[in-house]
C-alpha cells in the first residue's frame, strides 16, 4: 500500500490524469485556473517566471498535487485521498482569493497523539492539508 503523502518530482506527476486547480506565477497578480480538468504540463514550471504555488486535484483518482517553490526549488507533494487510514480529517470549503469567485475544498488531516502537558491525553496534531477540487456551485 502506498503512503497517503509522498514528496515527488514534477516529472513523477501522472501525465494521463485530468486535474482541475490553479497555478500562480511569480510575476502575476492572480493565478491561472485549470478548469475544465486537463493534464498538468511540465512546461508550466519554468525557472522564470516561476510558479509560486499550485494546487491540483483529479477527482477520478482522488489524487491531490500540491506544488510550492521554496528557495528556488519546486517541492511537490502527492496526496492520495482514497485511503486516509488512521487520520482524522475535515473537509472544509473556502472562497478562493482571485479565483474568479470559485469555492474550493481542502481536506485537513490530523493524527491523534499523546500530549505530555495534558497528562498523556490524546490531542490532534495537524499533519497535512490537501486541495480537493472546486465546488460545483449548482450543488452548494
Amino acid at each position: 500500500m502506498k503512503d497517503v503523502f509522498q514528496i515527488i518530482s514534477i516529472a513523477q506527476i501522472p501525465k494521463d490524469y485530468l486535474f482541475e486547480g490553479y497555478y500562480w506565477y511569480s510575476n502575476q497578480h492572480k493565478p491561472i485556473l485549470v478548469s475544465p480538468p486537463s493534464p498538468i504540463q511540465a512546461e508550466w514550471f519554468s525557472e522564470l517566471p516561476f510558479v509560486v504555488e499550485g494546487n491540483f486535484y483529479d477527482s477520478d483518482h482522488q489524487l491531490s498535487i500540491q506544488i510550492r517553490n521554496i528557495d528556488g526549488q519546486y517541492v511537490v507533494a502527492q496526496i492520495d485521498l482514497r485511503n486516509l487510514g488512521d487520520f482524522e480529517y475535515d473537509r472544509t470549503t473556502y472562497i478562493g482569493h482571485d479565483l474568479e469567485g470559485k469555492q474550493f475544498q481542502m481536506i485537513e488531516a490530523w493524527k491523534p497523539q499523546a500530549d505530555e502537558l495534558l497528562e498523556g491525553m490524546k490531542t490532534l496534531k495537524p499533519v497535512w492539508s490537501a486541495f480537493a477540487g472546486f465546488v460545483n456551485h449548482q450543488n452548494v
